[in-house]
């Protein structure tokens, strides 16, 4: 228990490190000694060189951008990290229309390690991507009692779709059974003959029933051996995964 304890709060300094001094002090060199060479991200492309350009696409937008961790959760080999990125428009000379708002995205990215190194990762955001809020507070997203839409979006090969149907039925009968969980839809788009669109939005009561349910819904994929991320990338399934509120005037 001491050892697990351990190997927990060992995981969790290296996520508050690759945080604080790595990805805000923009010191790429310390990368190899936390990125694991199994890393792949959403396009499957592997180790460090994946990671860093998923942060470097949004530093070469916003080259002032800093992540914040708002909380912070370990169970097992999993870091879960709710983030905040900041950054602040540039006054650019001559064009009025630029000002110096600060802008904000949160979300959360699950992270997973093996061996005191990052071997996988799994971003959900907010949408919009940025939302402008007042420069001394960001807005948080759960508020207790807004409902909250888990999006998935998926194209699926005409050839892998039986197997990828089955799958999310599996899936779908797991969160149905979790707390906070009111309802689910499926929608598909098969008019190409190639692949199929596929569209699944989760409703749940409020951010902190999501947040457990995924949780919760890990441990049972572990019990059939299914992991999500291993069997879309095995099929060639696109998948883009998004977090929506309730939009109140």
């Amino acid at each position: 228990m001491e050892s697990k304890i351990k190997i927990q709060n060992q995981n969790k300094e290296l996520i508050k490190h690759l945080y604080n001094v790595v990805i805000n002090g923009r010191k790429w060199d310390e990368l190899p000694n936390m990125i694991s060479k199994k890393y792949t991200n959403e396009k499957g492309h592997k180790g460090v060189r994946a990671f860093k350009k998923d942060i470097s696409d949004v530093i070469n937008i916003f080259p002032d951008a800093l992540w914040a961790i708002e909380k912070l959760i370990s169970e097992d080999n999993n870091v879960v990290v709710r983030q905040t990125i900041k950054k602040t428009h540039k006054k650019i000379p001559g064009n009025n229309s630029i000002s110096h708002d600060t802008m904000y995205s949160q979300g959360y990215v699950i992270y997973t390690l093996e061996n005191g190194k990052i071997f996988d990762s799994e971003i959900l955001m907010n949408a919009p991507a940025f939302s402008q809020q007042p420069a001394h507070i960001p807005k948080p997203l759960d508020e207790p009692s807004s409902n909250v839409y888990f999006v998935d979006r998926f194209i699926v090969p005409i050839e892998a779709y039986s197997e990828f149907m089955k799958k999310m039925s599996l899936s779908r009968n797991i969160i149905k059974k979790l707390p906070g969980f009111i309802k689910d839809e499926v929608m598909i788009n098969d008019e190409n003959d190639n692949t199929v669109k596929v569209i699944t939005i989760a409703l749940w009561k409020n951010l902190e029933h999501f947040e457990n349910a995924k949780e919760r819904a890990f441990e049972e994929y572990k019990k059939v051996n299914f992991d999500p991320k291993t069997f879309t990338q095995r099929l060639g399934i696109q998948r883009v995964r998004e977090v929506y509120k309730s939009y109140e005037e």
